[in-house]
């Protein structure tokens, strides 16, 4: 009887500590507070300039890293050393801030997994600084913080946060809305972000729309003209007769580019493409990209 008491004793008391690891928290509370931070400015970012970036373009791609790098600035977002940019007198009198470049790479890496911004026309490099120019980012839309309604880990290193974050119009009588997010992030212990940098925005856009990434995406006749833009620019300016919607699956659009010569057509191209992102491949497997033509 004792043996069989002293074996049910060590079973529950070797089980508790599995169970309890179970039912962790994939993130804990402060992490999934920074992780949030960073949420909160990738809305902000996304609610710059006309409203809905991401809906246009998640690539995490040289203009976001621009625009991730503008509003981490006029934010004050604090990742020199734990202090934020602050405005300063520049090499050229005017006032702006100044940043040293090696800083600004390491952000921009430990952030959003890559660092090759571009200088644009209000910055400049004196002494290994990065010197921006004053400006003020327009936002037609303000937001609310993010809310994280799940964090599911993929791997070992990877984990996924979904969540929601509502937006209001600033200066235009549109009707507020609220966008769904899902984004995928890696193990960094660099990172400032609750230890994790961003790896892929997987959705992020108006909840209720078709399509399984959340996005308004383009209408068909949106793709068309796109199309058709798209091919008169890597076709000396001639322009197909006809550029239509062949066929769709999900969110991937076949269009047809082609000229009715009566007994038989003449294709110009085919380009597949995701309604959301607008790029794709043509028939020789080539890129595509209709909002870069």
């Amino acid at each position: 009887m004792k043996k069989v008491l002293c074996l049910i004793i060590a079973v529950l008391f070797f089980a508790q500590p599995c169970l309890a690891a179970e039912e962790a928290p994939v993130l804990s509370d402060d992490a999934q507070e920074k992780v949030t931070d960073l949420l909160d400015l990738l809305a902000s970012v996304d609610a710059g300039g006309n409203g809905m970036y991401f809906s246009e373009n998640k690539e995490i791609n040289t203009d976001l890293l621009d625009r991730f790098l503008t509003w981490s600035v006029w934010l004050s977002v604090p990742f020199i050393d734990g202090t934020a940019p602050e405005i300063t007198e520049l090499s050229d009198g005017t006032s702006g801030w100044k940043i040293p470049e090696d800083k600004l790479k390491d952000y921009l890496q430990n952030s959003l997994g890559r660092s090759d911004y571009t200088m644009s026309g209000n910055m400049k490099m004196t002494d290994g600084n990065i010197e921006i120019g004053g400006f003020t980012p327009s936002a037609v839309y303000g937001h609310e913080r993010p809310e994280i309604s799940k964090v599911s880990r993929i791997s070992e290193t990877d984990i996924q946060a979904e969540g929601t974050v509502q937006y209001a119009p600033e200066f235009s009588e549109e009707p507020p809305y609220t966008a769904s997010f899902s984004v995928l992030l890696t193990q960094n212990t660099e990172s400032m972000w609750g230890g994790y940098t961003l790896k892929e925005i997987r959705q992020w856009g108006k909840e209720g729309q078709t399509g399984n990434t959340g996005n308004t995406g383009y209408t068909d006749e949106e793709l068309c003209a796109m199309a058709r833009t798209y091919c008169e620019a890597r076709n000396a300016g001639v322009s197909p007769q006809y550029v239509v919607v062949d066929s769709t699956n999900g969110n991937m659009v076949m269009i047809h580019l082609y000229e009715d010569m009566g007994d038989h057509t003449a294709t110009f191209d085919w380009y597949t493409v995701d309604r959301n992102a607008a790029v794709g491949t043509n028939t020789l497997g080539e890129t595509v990209d209709l909002k870069n033509p």
